[in-house]
């Protein structure tokens, strides 16, 4: 099975995407590779077979990567795989215990909108600063 390489796909796209995988996987961005295998429509349950696909396509590319750096970001996938269920369960925990707590604290819904709205602006605001 090949997940990349389709017939009629232009050496350049190749390269640009062997090219943007040598700097996600050397940089350890799991979160930016998950977003590579989802463009193409791979299915969580065969990243590892599409990153050693990448990984060849790399090679094939010019850009060697580091051994370590590749089994590094397999595990890296490998956690998202298996904690995916997992940190959803949580969120979803969370959620619900503070929907609770707001409803036995007597907020209507436009203060719990506003708390979400809140929250929302520390997330984003996170990421602006690079936390």
């Amino acid at each position: 099975m090949s997940f990349f390489v389709y017939a009629g796909t232009s050496t350049l796209t190749a390269l640009n995407l062997a090219q943007r995988a040598f700097f996600v996987i050397d940089a350890g961005r799991s979160g930016e590779m998950v977003e590579i295998m989802g463009q193409y429509g791979v299915e969580p349950k065969y990243y590892q077979q599409a990153l050693q696909e990448l990984v060849t396509g790399c090679a094939l590319g010019g850009f060697e990567i580091k051994r370590e750096k590749v089994a590094s970001m397999a595990e890296r996938l490998q956690h998202q795989v298996n904690g995916a269920p997992l940190r959803r369960k949580r969120v979803e925990i969370v959620a619900k215990s503070l929907y609770r707590e707001m409803e036995n604290q007597g907020f209507n819904r436009n203060e719990m909108l506003a708390v979400a709205t809140e929250i929302l602006g520390l997330v984003t605001d996170s990421i602006k600063n690079g936390k």
